[in-house]
């Protein structure tokens, strides 16, 4: 938090929060937000919320908007336990704009070990989840004629 990194919810326990009624995804964001408080010894800014498992419900979808959190999921998972595998059929398969699942499991690290220089080498650059929404709102705002969500870009492409 102190170098800027964004948090983002993905529950208190990991959950599988489609169980929950809303009212009980509130108070679970809630009481992970305290505890993240507590620990940071600052209100934290908190923008995007991911639910365990991949689980968007309804329920959800409506912790975020009572709490103003965009609801975030991912592109590309870059975890499991044959990194090989993973190196060299998923990892070749991002592209810009893609947001990628990452863990901190030992094997895991090992993909990402592996698969942040071969983004480098693709020229393609790592950016906060911040940035990039930041840039797809921006695209989409400024599109003037363009069509949303085609092309090689990250959210359109515009013909002459």
């Amino acid at each position: 938090a102190q170098r800027g990194h964004d948090i983002g919810y993905h529950s208190f326990n990991h959950d599988n929060l489609e169980l929950f009624k809303t009212e009980e995804v509130i108070r679970d964001y809630d009481r992970w937000l305290d505890a993240l408080r507590q620990v940071l010894g600052a209100e934290p800014l908190v923008h995007f919320a991911r639910p365990p498992f991949g689980n968007v419900s309804p329920q959800f979808l409506n912790l975020c908007r009572e709490r103003g959190l965009v609801c975030t999921m991912w592109s590309w998972g870059w975890g499991g336990t044959d990194v090989a595998d993973v190196v060299t059929y998923n990892v070749p398969k991002t592209k810009n704009g893609d947001i990628i699942l990452l863990h901190t499991r030992t094997f895991d690290m090992e993909v990402t070990s592996a698969g942040l220089p071969w983004l480098a080498a693709q020229d393609i650059q790592a950016v906060s989840l911040r940035q990039l929404y930041y840039d797809f709102r921006k695209e989409q705002s400024e599109s003037k004629g363009c069509d949303a969500a085609t092309g090689s870009s990250l959210t359109r492409t515009c013909i002459d």
